[in-house]
């Protein structure tokens, strides 16, 4: 047996940055944006609203942009690439070219850009908390160093240039904390403000702290505290009219293009964009651009039609129609591929929510989809019209947000119709909740705290039970050393059962073939019976990827035999005897380009197994 490659069916559109721009070729207004493809590369996007006109430029190296700005000098664009490089690229809009990337060897994002009054370039980094200074005159990166004193910070988040020969930076998730940085001395004042926050609203002469709880604000040149009192987080607008400098920031937040859209739209309405010289507001929501007139409370839609970029493959299950169906990451999408035909469909995004589809089943000829980022449960119907900006087909039936937001275990359903599903509560919190969905009433019940200070990582159903497996990761905080463990609840989400394992030991992905199934710890498998609720390890296998933390798929093969996805070979194992009745060399990624550069999903259509690397679809053929 073999795996051939069958193509890349998925395609898709997710927007991270947008900026408007004028083109110096023609001197037209325009909007850049960069769509993400992990598992490909990212793509710059130069679009032309009313001309309906689009041109594509593959970035150099990395999946997509969140920082993007236009250089005053020459027009030209400079990109801070994430998911694996943290490059700084710059693309000549003249030539149309691309300069050589820089990066500093230990980042990987790059989350957005500020312009300082030296000419510089200046961004904040995440894993290492880092503020970055690109020269455009000499086109060099500098490392400025570590943002905050906080060593569980991790995240630079988001950079300001608005204060005179400062630059502002926003750090967590261990302690919100705002740090300035002079630009003439090269030092940091870590200690702002006397309580932890991060930057609300900053202008030329003023900064606005937050902790969720209140607001400071602050002269960030003299240390002035501005107005001798705090305010609530929630529902300071209130005081505008008593205090004028509440009032000049209410005025121009509830003008910024993130939040005007937000009060117009949803909090749930993710888009990039920015306004064009005549008023208008020009963005990207999912799929397409849109356009909202000056004056106007109704949004123009307009299709991108540039050919959408591959996207990385980040679920894939077999449909009850006789097709493949798997979800992107980022773009929000779906996608089918019909191996009968080779057809490919790809849909708009689901949710105007930004983020990624982790688990998927096909139950009655629909799509049942769980998703980050706001913990969505979407169900689709592809028999139906699509009425999605209606929230009619497809459905976002329950949000977990603000609590739970990553549905990291994927999701399964049991005999009766219910979707089970495990969650990572939300940023910068230990915790995690597995969710009940009836598929009949469309309601959503929630178990939380099973295991309290953990996350999920596998889940799996048999007849009695959920099992599913703790893990040490968490939203923007760093892993930690932890016992991790094997647990069992049943259908009313009462803990029956919990194995710990050694502490060091990565405790991964379940599935059962029947009675019997399998659980990756460490380089081990082991075998659980759900009927006597005993696990003992299998000897006959040995894995090589447990060096590198979870073997991320582990699915049923049929009704005795699971298929383990290791680094290097597909293993399928009867999960009763430990038997192997097959060994398979798997396909793989270019390490240099993908973290997941081995299987990240697999299905089983037919009894023939197909598996995703990056944004390839693989079929295994005897």
């Amino acid at each position: 047996m073999k795996y051939t490659k069958v193509g890349r069916p998925c395609k898709t559109f997710s927007a991270l940055s947008a900026i408007r721009i004028i083109d110096p070729k023609d001197n037209t207004e325009k909007l850049a944006f960069v769509s993400i493809s992990q598992g490909a590369h990212g793509m710059l996007v130069i679009a032309d609203f009313d001309a309906k006109a689009f041109e594509s430029y593959p970035l150099v190296i990395d999946s997509g942009a969140w920082a993007l700005l236009q250089l005053p000098e020459d027009g030209s664009l400079v990109l801070g690439t994430s998911n694996y490089y943290g490059s700084v690229q710059r693309f000549d809009m003249m030539e149309r070219e691309w300069y050589e990337p820089l990066r500093i060897e230990t980042e990987e994002y790059i989350w957005n850009f500020a312009l300082g009054t030296d000419g510089n370039v200046y961004g904040g980094t995440w894993s290492g908390d880092k503020l970055l200074r690109y020269c455009p005159k000499t086109h060099t990166l500098d490392d400025m160093g570590k943002v905050s004193a906080e060593v569980d910070n991790n995240y630079a988040r988001m950079v300001y240039s608005e204060i005179p020969g400062k630059i502002i930076i926003s750090s967590q998730f261990g302690i919100k904390r705002i740090t300035s940085y002079d630009i003439a001395t090269g030092q940091f004042d870590r200690n702002l403000f006397p309580q932890p926050g991060n930057v609300f609203w900053i202008e030329k002469d003023y900064l606005c702290s937050s902790n969720d709880i209140t607001l400071q604000f602050l002269n960030p040149l003299t240390g002035e505290r501005l107005i001798d009192r705090e305010f609530p987080a929630k529902g300071w607008e209130e005081f505008a009219q008593e205090y004028p400098l509440v009032a000049r920031m209410k005025e121009a937040y509830y003008h910024e293009p993130k939040n005007f859209m937000f009060k117009l739209m949803g909090d749930s309405f993710s888009c990039v964009g920015a306004y064009m010289d005549n008023g208008d507001l020009v963005g990207v929501q999912g799929q397409e651009l849109f356009r909202l007139r000056k004056g106007s409370k109704e949004l123009e839609f307009v299709d991108i039609t540039s050919e959408p970029p591959a996207a990385f493959i980040h679920e894939l299950i077999a449909g009850d129609d006789g097709k493949l169906w798997g979800a992107s990451s980022f773009g929000m999408t779906i996608f089918s591929y019909d191996p009968k035909t080779g057809e490919e469909f790809n849909t708009r995004s689901i949710t105007t929510a930004g983020g990624e589809v982790y688990g998927m089943v096909s139950h009655d000829h629909k799509i049942y989809s769980t998703a980050y980022s706001w913990g969505e449960h979407v169900v689709y119907d592809p028999q139906k019209p699509w009425q999605g900006r209606e929230n009619i087909n497809p459905k976002n039936v329950r949000t977990l947000w603000p609590k739970y937001l990553r549905p990291f275990t994927k999701s399964k359903i049991d005999s009766d119709g219910y979707i089970w599903t495990g969650w990572m509560e939300e940023y910068g919190v230990r915790g995690m909740a597995i969710s009940k969905w009836d598929t009949k009433t469309d309601t959503v019940e929630l178990f939380e705290h099973l295991v309290p200070r953990t996350s999920v990582f596998g889940l799996d159903i048999t007849e009695d039970y959920v099992w599913f497996t703790t893990c040490n990761h968490a939203n923007g905080l760093p892993d930690i050393d932890a016992p991790l463990s094997l647990c069992a609840i049943d259908k009313e989400g009462n803990l029956v059962f919990r194995k710990n394992f050694d502490e060091g030991v990565h405790v991964g992905r379940i599935a059962f073939a029947g009675r019997y199934g399998v659980v990756q710890a460490g380089k081990y498998l082991y075998r659980i019976d759900s009927k006597s609720l005993q696990v003992t390890r299998l000897s006959t296998v040995e894995l090589s990827w447990y060096k590198t933390g979870h073997i991320e798929t582990i699915i049923r093969y049929n009704e005795d035999t699971v298929a383990v996805f290791d680094m290097e070979e597909t293993i399928f194992i009867k999960p009763e005897t430990g038997e192997v009745t097959a060994r398979v060399s798997s396909p793989k990624g270019n390490p240099k380009e993908l973290f997941f550069h081995g299987v990240f999903a697999a299905a089983v259509l037919d009894g023939t197994v197909y598996a995703s690397v990056g944004a390839d679809l693989y079929r295994l053929e005897e």
